[in-house]
Parts: structure tokens; sequence; C-alpha cells
């Protein structure tokens, strides 16, 4: 995929939607702004979300699960008439699936997905116990805390827990 695209819930109206990664895309629904790419993008990873803030980003194959499950599901069904061969198709087929189906790049904590970026295999994969930390975060309702790179807060609280500046 040559072009940068992300999925995103709005965080002000939570509205999801897929558009083209450029500079100047808004929120159908309500009209905020979505941030661009950083510049620089093309020859390294994305460091962290644009739109939280949050340096946790994993990657994952661009499949629906549900689809997967559907297939897994039909072909269990199917197992008792087709003497087991519908569970090797099945298997065939996710190994097909696997190998045609693009990387998407997910943040933790809000869910945007980014599509095309360059060095897909730089992101680490699925991390349960990171999920849960930051579900419970959401959860919770607090921004969660991003530094840059001098220690200063960035948005969130800061390094002291006090909230604002």
């Amino acid at each position: 995929m040559d072009r940068l695209e992300i999925t995103w819930p709005c965080p002000a109206c939570r509205h999801v939607q897929t558009a083209p990664w450029i500079p100047g895309v808004t929120c159908t629904r309500c009209g905020r702004p979505v941030p661009g790419p950083p510049e620089g993008l093309t020859d390294r990873p994305l460091e962290r979300c644009s739109l939280c803030g949050v340096g946790e980003l994993y990657r994952q194959k661009d499949f629906n699960v549900r689809w997967g499950l559907a297939i897994v599901a039909l072909a269990a069904v199917l197992a008792y008439w087709t003497w087991g061969l519908s569970l090797v198709g099945a298997l065939l087929l996710d190994a097909w699936l696997y190998r045609r189906v693009p990387w998407v790049v997910i943040c933790y904590y809000c869910y945007a997905h980014y599509r095309g970026l360059p060095e897909v295999k730089a992101y680490e994969t699925f991390d349960l116990l990171k999920h849960d930390a930051y579900k419970t975060l959401r959860e919770q309702g607090p921004t969660p805390i991003v530094l840059d790179h001098s220690g200063v807060r960035a948005s969130g609280r800061s390094a002291d827990g006090q909230i604002g500046r």
C-alpha cells in the first residue's frame, strides 16, 4: 500500500471513520481536525499515536476477526460431512489470506488504525497485558501520561501526577 490511511474514533463524537492520512483531514460528523503524519515518516516508524500521543503501538494483520471465526466455525460444522477436509480447506484459506492481507498498526489507547506505514515489522505484536492496562485507563477516564523527550508533559498529566500546567 503506497498511501497512508487512518481509521479512527473521533475523540469528540466517537464517530469511527476511515480517510487518507494527510494534513487537513477532519471528522465528517463534528469537524474536529485530525493531525497529519509527522515529518520524515517515510523513512522511519511512527513513534507515537498522532491522535492521543500514546507511544504504545502494535501491529496485526488487517483482517476482520469475526470473518476469521466464521470461516473456522463453518469448517468445523462441515467437518462431519466432509470427513475433516473442510478443516484442511480452512487451514489452506488461512495460509493464503495471511500472505495476502497487509499489516495495520494500531494504538492501544484510542484504537486508531494506521495503514501504509513504513517498516511495519518494527512494531511489536499484540500484548494482552498492555491492552488491559490501557483498557483500564480508558474506563477510568484520565488522559494517559505522555512525555516528550525532555520529560515535559506533552498532554494529559505531568510526570509528578498534577493535571494541567
